[in-house]
């Protein structure tokens, strides 16, 4: 007689791994490094609209309260979706060259499109990091969930840049303080990199190492830029500082 062998079942298909969500303890860091230290930004990316005027006269916007954004009439906001409200402070120039890099920028909360009309859109105002103003400016909403520390722990080598500005205005910076970089996630950084910074050279020093006068890590890379801060410092760090990720 012959005996069949138990057909074994397939296996089951692997489930599909989910994103794993930001934790909220560091969505709050984040939130709380730009609202407090603030970013750079391109004069473009505030160009789309402005809080111009609120349905009750209130010294304070606040949650939940109606507001009314102006905006360029061949670009209306889009209804149902979130922006990031944002208020301007000082222009930012690269200390090496004198070009023009963008705005320092505070992050103050977000604001959800219920009506949109050529040139004034309705808005509900949600979450309030900071006081919100009449005159503040609206971008692009700001995607926290993009910044969390890399997966991997490495850096790429051979990175070089330069120290931007001081989030509070200074030239001379040390440890603790927050500065921001003229690199971030299009240069391969991510949250918690960490980069040296050294020292300038004369000609008469070809050859010699690389002086390593202090170490920061990155907090929020944006595209361009990074919100970055002062972990180690070794002497005063200046504006248009040396920032590395290989000493040499």
């Amino acid at each position: 007689v012959e005996t069949k062998m138990p057909v074994e079942p397939p296996p089951a298909p692997e489930p599909e791994a989910k994103p794993v969500p930001i934790p909220e303890v560091i969505t709050h860091r984040l939130i709380q490094a730009l609202s407090t230290y603030g970013f750079i930004i391109d004069e473009k990316e505030f160009g789309i609209g402005t809080i111009s005027s609120m349905e009750e006269n209130r010294m304070l916007i606040s949650t939940g309260q109606k507001v009314y954004v102006t905006t360029p009439e061949e670009a209306p906001l889009e209804v149902d979706r979130t922006y990031s409200i944002v208020r301007i402070y000082d222009e930012v120039r690269h200390p090496r060259t004198g070009k023009k890099v963008g705005y320092l920028a505070r992050i103050l909360g977000d604001l959800s499109v219920v009506a949109a009309n050529k040139e004034l859109s309705t808005a509900m105002i949600g979450d309030v990091y900071q006081e919100i103003r009449l005159g503040d400016k609206v971008m692009e909403h700001v995607q926290y969930v993009t910044w969390h520390r890399k997966e991997k722990d490495e850096i790429e080598p051979g990175l070089e840049g330069y120290v931007l500005a001081h989030s509070e205005g200074r030239e001379l910076m040390g440890k603790g303080d927050v500065l921001f970089l003229d690199m971030g996630t299009n240069h391969g950084l991510g949250t918690g990199d960490v980069l040296s910074v050294i020292a300038d050279k004369s000609p008469e020093t070809t050859g010699v190492p690389d002086e390593v006068i202090g170490q920061v890590e990155i907090v929020v890379p944006r595209e361009k830029s990074s919100v970055a801060k002062v972990t180690e410092s070794y002497r005063e760090i200046a504006l248009g500082a040396k920032v590395v990720s290989t000493v040499r």
